[in-house]
């Protein structure tokens, strides 16, 4: 519920703001409209789930797996929600410029060393 609460006044907000933070939210909910409703509908349902689960005492097998779908639905609500933050985000180094498949920012991540960093996406040079 608190991540629900978070991206809702974070999208607010970013449309508030105007700039970076309106360029990514207008690019998240347009060209990635499809994959955004679909992390927001499973954020709600895991919600729900939940609320299932702690008001009506699921113990042996069924609880069991009641909660590992429960867990896997919270797992890949997250890993959607940490893809759109580094498809979306603006890096403030270079305003008006996205990560995703961004070849200034490829070799900005190279020259700086920030390509050196697994989660950052960029192979550093191999040779």
């Amino acid at each position: 519920m608190l991540e629900a609460i978070g991206l809702y006044f974070h999208g607010r907000d970013m449309q508030k703001q105007g700039g970076e933070g309106a360029a990514a939210h207008v690019e998240q909910t347009t060209t990635f409209g499809y994959t955004n409703v679909a992390r927001n509908v499973g954020l709600g349902l895991a919600i729900l789930l939940v609320a299932f689960a702690v008001t009506n005492s699921l113990d042996g097998f069924a609880g069991v797996i009641f909660w590992g779908v429960t867990g896997l639905l919270i797992s890949a609500v997250a890993i959607t929600g940490r893809a759109l933050f580094y498809a979306l985000v603006v890096p403030t180094t270079m305003p008006g410029a996205f990560f995703w498949k961004n070849k200034a920012f490829e070799e900005h991540a190279r020259e700086t060393g920030l390509a050196k960093l697994p989660q950052v996406g960029v192979v550093a040079d191999l040779h």
